[in-house]
């Protein structure tokens, strides 16, 4: 062989020797740099922490040398672990780490986070619930793929914000600030970031045109908005879901043209004086599910006029605490559920009779003690609080031509006569009644015993006998039967409850019975019987079991 190709074959040799001597060179130090993880893994695991792996590499690879060297700890998980800052430091040899979870360890602090400085794979990051301030931020800025980012419950401050303007793929912050004007700016300058919700007080109109133009939100919740122009900037905005308003300026055609812009999912108005002439009949194909007002202009007149139509589900009842009335419109095959609260007159009642669709009523005029109460000498406001969701004969009439009517719910009236409760026996789909606290007498229940379709009847608190319960024994559909505190009921009812075979659940506390009769226990094995005595005992007979006291408790199924 010539000399030059010897000197040329050799030269390859020894250039084949180096590249192999480096790539085994490179090979031992992986191999220690991953024997070198597990060590880490294990020292994590012994402060009860958790880490993900992530495998990488062809398949002949994990054939030829197995798994083990081709992992790599991308997450690390320490919520609530009692951390301080020298634990911390193991991070600092996994730079593969891309999420990070030390939520609720309220000793780690702001100098121990500069840990993240060594960490630039970071994409996931939770310091919920710590001690951390907005310095902390500052470490966090200089994490470029970061994306998601959970700093509620610290000490945080909405100051810092600007501070993440080195992160330029962040797209989700959770947090629990309340935003100002230099917030809600601050915001606007992150260019990826998307929010679940945002809380603001005292925004200006300037604020509002960042939102529509710069921020990406879903719930939107603001207090005291200080402009009057807020709602045309909202109107269309392309992300918001739920808006929420609590005191802020707004007119009616304001409110109309939002509500018509069809975009929201749910609306809050609290103390915004908007009025009737906002209001439309429910549209087809309407968006929005949920339209709640509470203590605004609105009438309860208009709302039972313009959102009663189509509502299955009605609900009157005054607050215990403050005198207003609360209503909510539910079950409408289209347009929103509506909930509104405000001044409420006896005879807004009458408005029920829009509710054409409906099947379930609930109207509560039971009121508590309340001393805040105070009327001082408006003895006009106090007579229609006292009557406002009373229920009288009148208003009975109304209610009877709901032939539709399943379900039947009045509480707190002394005013339905025996005469006045007759019409409801039209209602022959009714399946559930309830008159509690109505004052009934054994009288009023010749009209309930016309019901046959009744399977859940509750009379708690009436003035009603044993001899009346005789008038329920035809009810042979009835399930639930609830007689608390009807105090002249004993034991003689006992005989006029055997003829129901269906009755599963019977509650007689407060009365005057003592123990299930042999006879409705034989005629009714399965019959569940509660009574809750004056002395605290509880009796209970349950299926296959003889009854039982049980004191102080009320038994687990």
């Amino acid at each position: 062989m010539p000399r030059f190709l010897r000197q040329f074959g050799l030269r390859t040799l020894l250039l084949f020797c180096t590249f192999a001597a480096v790539c085994f060179g490179l090979w031992r130090w992986h191999m220690t740099w991953v024997d070198q993880q597990h060590v880490i893994a294990k020292q994590i695991a012994d402060r009860n922490g958790n880490v993900r792996w992530r495998t990488w590499g062809p398949g002949w690879a994990h054939d030829a040398f197995t798994s083990y060297y081709f992992q790599q700890i991308i997450a690390v998980d320490l919520s609530h672990k009692n951390l301080r800052d020298q634990d911390l430091q193991l991070l600092r040899e996994i730079p593969t780490l891309e999420e990070l979870y030390v939520p609720g360890n309220h000793k780690i602090t702001d100098e121990g986070m500069k840990v993240l400085e060594h960490l630039p794979r970071i994409r996931k990051l939770a310091i919920w619930n710590t001690k951390l301030s907005n310095e902390t931020l500052k470490s966090v800025a200089k994490l470029r793929d970061l994306e998601v980012l959970d700093l509620s419950l610290t000490k945080m401050t909405p100051a810092g914000i600007n501070l993440l303007n080195g992160s330029p793929k962040l797209k989700r912050l959770l947090h629990d600030w309340v935003f100002d004007d230099a917030g809600i700016e601050g915001i606007a300058s992150l260019p990826s970031v998307e929010m679940h919700t945002i809380r603001a007080n005292d925004l200006s109109d300037a604020s509002f045109e960042r939102i529509q133009q710069h921020i990406h939100v879903e719930n939107l919740i603001v207090r005291r908005p200080t402009g009057d122009q807020w709602a045309s900037y909202l109107l269309n905005h392309p992300t918001i879901c739920a808006l929420q308003v609590y005191q802020g300026k707004m007119s009616d055609s304001q409110l109309r043209k939002l509500l018509l812009s069809n975009r929201l999912d749910s609306l809050h108005l609290e103390d915004v004086p908007v009025g009737d002439a906002a209001l439309f009949p429910r549209l087809e194909g309407m968006h929005m599910t949920r339209f709640t007002v509470f203590g605004t202009k609105i009438s309860a007149q208009a709302i039972l006029e313009n959102l009663g139509p189509g509502s299955q589900f009605v609900s009157v009842a005054v607050d215990p605490f403050q005198p207003v009335v609360k209503v909510s419109l539910t079950g409408a095959a289209y347009g929103p559920d509506c909930y509104w609260m405000g001044s409420f007159d006896p005879a807004d009642l009458q408005h029920l009779d829009n509710c054409g669709e409906i099947k379930q009523l609930a109207i509560t005029g039971l009121r508590l003690p309340n001393p805040r109460l105070d009327f001082g000498d408006d003895t006009e406001a106090r007579r229609k609080y006292d009557l406002c969701c009373k229920v009288d004969d009148d208003y009975m009439k109304m209610i009877a031509q709901m032939r539709g009517l399943e379900s039947l719910r009045i509480t707190g009236t002394d005013r339905l006569s025996v005469k006045g409760l007759r019409p409801i026996d039209q209602l022959t789909s009714l399946t559930t009644l309830e008159l509690r606290s109505t004052k009934l007498t054994d009288e009023h229940l010749n009209t309930i015993g016309k019901l046959k379709s009744l399977e859940q009847l509750d009379l708690t608190g009436n003035r009603i006998t044993s001899a009346g319960i005789r008038k329920l024994a035809v009810l042979t559909r009835l399930t639930h039967l609830d007689l608390t505190d009807c105090h002249e009921v004993d034991d003689e009812a006992m005989a006029w409850l055997i003829p129901l075979k269906n009755l599963k659940y019977l509650d007689v506390s407060g009365t005057k019975i003592g123990a299930i009769s042999p006879e409705l226990e034989k005629a009714n094995p399965n019959l569940y019987m509660m009574n809750h005595q004056a002395n605290n005992n509880m009796i209970w007979q349950r299926p296959t079991q003889p009854a039982r006291v049980i004191n102080g408790a009320i038994p687990i199924n």
